[in-house]
């Protein structure tokens, strides 16, 4: 079964102060990815990490990818195994430097890149690129072009998904508080209350 998680990792301003400004309150209760809706944990490099359940999860929303990103760098990434689709995005100052996204149900060589991605897409494509051809290339029943968003996120932040992060202390469960930006992200286009 694959997983379908997104998550934000943040880092140049006070962890407490990011999370209150996104309206995420910390419970003091442990918790581990896919246990709990939203957990929030200290990563070694300095990132303060939040894991949602479910692909395109508030947390990754423009809105909050701003404001997580105002008094630094915010990186923002979207699974959704199910269907081979994966995005990463980065975020500095309060805006947008680039994404990578690849939806493999549209075409397993898929790949969207806007803004100023970093220098490391090319070794990672050229990479998942020769490993895909080794297994048959578009006919494949592998999608290596997969990786290229997740790990370029995790190069910058350390995290995986679907790996352990060394080092680090811990998950606390998270809950949006109402009327926070993760909260207000999170209604449907139809719901105005």
């Amino acid at each position: 079964m694959g997983q379908s998680v997104s998550w934000l990792a943040f880092r140049g301003a006070e962890p407490e102060l990011v999370r209150r400004q996104l309206g995420l309150i910390g419970t003091g209760d442990p918790g581990e990815p896919g246990e709990a809706p939203v957990v929030g944990a200290s990563l070694p490099d300095g990132w303060y990490l939040v894991v949602a359940a479910g692909c395109d999860h508030a947390i990754v929303s423009e809105d909050v990818l701003k404001l997580a990103s105002a008094g630094g760098t915010a990186v923002g990434c979207s699974i959704e195994e199910h269907v081979m689709f994966a995005s990463a995005t980065l975020w500095r100052g309060g805006a947008k430097r680039w994404t990578v996204r690849h939806q493999g149900d549209l075409a397993i060589g898929d790949l969207d890149v806007s803004g100023d991605p970093p220098v490391e897409l090319e070794e990672v494509r050229r990479s998942c690129a020769v490993s895909q051809a080794g297994e048959g290339g578009e006919e494949a029943e592998v999608d290596f072009f997969f990786e290229i968003p997740v790990e370029l996120a995790r190069g910058l932040t350390g995290f995986r998904h679907d790996a352990l992060v060394p080092g680090s202390p811990g998950f606390e469960v998270l809950r949006a508080a109402k009327g926070g930006a993760v909260s207000r992200a999170a209604r449907p286009w139809w719901r105005f209350w």
